[in-house]
């Protein structure tokens, strides 16, 4: 088991195969766990919440690890995952087709809240727990 190291920290490459050395950029560390398997070290943790802890030797879900300024595609595909969460399609296509109005402009308004945010670059990361906390105090 390889992983490559970025100097924040942050997990560049993981694989139970041992990588080609041209790939190695100047700045990363190279640790090998020759006894461990990828899930044994990586766990099921996302690549972009990945870091790495020098004093416990592991890797950790860091929810806050994020570039603050996100491609717009990342942007949306957070916002996405928020909304399907709350409102996965299926639900969304009840609601509409129900017919109740205080429901409908109750999701739109929690829908449009994500989109402004993924559209908005000078919004950052820590604006979705923002949004998500200010509709659960609504309720």
């Amino acid at each position: 088991m390889y992983i490559f190291i970025n100097p924040d920290n942050s997990v560049n490459y993981a694989n139970n195969h041992p990588v080609n050395w041209h790939l190695f950029h100047e700045g990363l560390r190279l640790i090998e766990f020759p006894e461990k398997e990828l899930f044994e070290v990586v766990k099921d943790i996302p690549p972009e919440y990945a870091r790495w802890d020098e004093e416990l030797q592991e890797v950790y879900h860091a929810p806050d690890f994020l570039p603050e300024k996100l491609e717009l595609n990342e942007r949306r595909r957070l916002a996405r995952e928020r909304i399907v969460s709350k409102y996965p399609v299926f639900k969304q296509m009840n609601i509409m087709r129900s017919g109740d109005e205080k429901e409908i402009e109750k999701m739109g308004k929690y829908i449009d809240e994500y989109r402004a945010w993924s559209n908005d670059h000078s919004r950052g990361i820590e604006e979705l727990e923002k949004i998500e906390a200010s509709f659960d105090a609504t309720q």
